[in-house]
């Protein structure tokens, strides 16, 4: 919420009673995703206009508050949690320290029990809005790599395999998936503004 000039984060039940403000600063923190224990969050830290935004980790109290990409030429935006909580995804990218330019965002996963980050994507394509699969088998996120328009992926922790889905003439964005992982939802821009889209998996029908 827009607070005291900038963005905070607050908490509180499903129906917004007993509402709790949980930060106090000047730099805005947005995209907050709460832990499958509701026990920490993962947000954005930053100004989204200046593309230099960082992914924060900390206690719902706002306690232990620490930075997942804490080097000064790394970013990152919007991340996620998995099904029980013991790592995050999001979009990452880097600044070059000698040009100032700034790459592609790419997609990682970042295990909070070995503090290791593995990579998905490269920075090759823009990918952004990565996902966890409910049974934690893989991902889904969008990406630029077909005709440098954003279609939905899935990648299989399996077999470390990318598979494009949409295959859309048509930008998507915004991707959800039902507990069942039997249909995807995401935003398509198909008329020149963004509808709503379902897609099922199984079958390949897409519901507008």
């Amino acid at each position: 919420s827009f607070r005291d000039g900038n963005m905070e984060i607050f908490i509180s039940d499903s129906l917004l009673n007993n509402q709790k403000r949980i930060t106090w600063n000047k730099v805005d923190e947005i995209h907050p995703c709460i832990s499958p224990d509701g026990k920490r969050l993962v947000f954005t830290e930053g100004n989204q206009a200046d593309n230099q935004t960082k992914i924060v980790v900390m206690n719902v109290d706002g306690s232990n508050r620490r930075y997942i990409t804490n080097n000064k030429n790394t970013f990152g935006a919007i991340p996620t949690f998995n099904r029980d909580g013991s790592k995050i995804t999001y979009a990452e990218w880097h600044k070059n320290p000698k040009s100032g330019f700034l790459s592609n965002p790419y997609i990682v996963v970042y295990d909070f029990t070995n503090e290791v980050k593995t990579f998905i994507t490269n920075d090759s394509f823009e990918c952004w809005r990565p996902i966890f699969s409910p049974n934690d088998k893989g991902l889904f996120y969008i990406s630029k790599e077909n005709n440098n328009q954003f279609d939905v992926y899935e990648h299989s922790f399996k077999t470390n395999q990318k598979k494009n889905i949409t295959q859309s003439d048509f930008e998507e964005w915004d991707v959800a998936l039902s507990y069942d992982e039997k249909y995807l939802a995401y935003a398509g821009n198909k008329d020149g503004n963004w509808d709503l889209f379902l897609l099922e998996l199984e079958t390949g029908k897409i519901l507008q």
